[in-house]
């Protein structure tokens, strides 16, 4: 898949410097806790200084790792509390909120993990929910479509990558501009929110049209109308002429004028 933009995700607090470092360093987006009452939590004053930075956020919810298991009381709690927190923050509504199965989750539990998030998505209106997981995971929720995107994390995935996953957690626990994040790679849409990263334009190359040459489409409709006088059979590609549409409009006419007359004589 490609690569459109790079990000990290942390549980530290992202300062204005380390922001902009960051963004200095090629860096998009920052994924950031949205866990109300935890030391890893972000805070408005945070995100403000994370958009101004020019970086999007990547907000996630998660309170033990492998919460996702206790099923839709679970998720139906963490719902109310993920969407009190980011309203107090300023998330935009139409953003996606990521709930994490932090732990290597077996199929087993995938029912309650799909009750946990349609429970969740439930308490947030106005926002699209996300799931932060393993492939395993990823794949279970998207033919599930219990999330809306989905962000895949290098743990317990067993060097598989899904190709529904919009972001990859590709890298885990690395140092950074002085704190210790994880890498990510995101390939489409992510549901994120704050300032979108400029990503640059595809040059558009015009191949130039060889004029001389009759298209595929068009051969055998082109060498019955030269065949039959209508045109002269050369410059099959260029641009017709009002000059040269009245003198095949001509030549028209008089083959019709022809064929009535010959359909004349015959009657008579």
């Amino acid at each position: 898949m490609q690569i459109k933009a790079k990000g990290i995700d942390c549980s530290t607090r992202v300062t204005a410097a380390a922001a902009k470092k960051f963004k200095a360093d090629g860096v998009s987006f920052i994924g950031r806790y949205v866990t109300p009452n935890s030391w890893k939590s972000m805070c408005k004053e945070e995100a403000d200084t994370i958009i101004a930075a020019g970086l999007q956020i990547l907000p996630v919810f998660e309170r033990t790792a492998d919460r996702t298991k206790g099923g839709a009381a679970n998720g139906a709690e963490d719902g109310r509390r993920a969407y009190a927190h980011v309203r107090s923050i300023g998330q935009p509504i139409g953003t996606a909120i990521y709930f994490a199965v932090d732990y290597d989750a077996p199929a087993s539990q995938h029912d309650n993990i799909e009750a946990y998030l349609r429970a969740a998505a439930k308490e947030i209106p106005g926002y699209k929910i996300g799931v932060y997981g393993s492939f395993s995971v990823i794949e279970a929720m998207a033919i599930r479509g219990a999330a809306a995107y989905f962000w895949q994390t290098l743990a317990w995935s067993r060097g598989l990558l899904s190709a529904k996953a919009n972001i990859f957690q590709k890298q885990i626990d690395v140092m950074a501009n002085g704190i210790k994040v994880d890498w990510n790679d995101q390939y489409s849409d992510a549901g994120l929110w704050g300032a979108a990263p400029q990503l640059p334009a595809k040059e558009e190359v015009k191949v130039p049209r060889d004029i001389t040459k009759v298209s595929e489409w068009a051969v055998k409709d082109w060498e019955e109308m030269t065949k039959n006088g209508y045109v002269d059979g050369t410059r099959p590609g260029a641009t017709v002429t009002r000059e040269e549409v009245c003198v095949i409009i001509n030549r028209l006419r008089k083959n019709l004028l022809l064929l009535i007359s010959e359909h004349n004589k015959i009657c008579d």
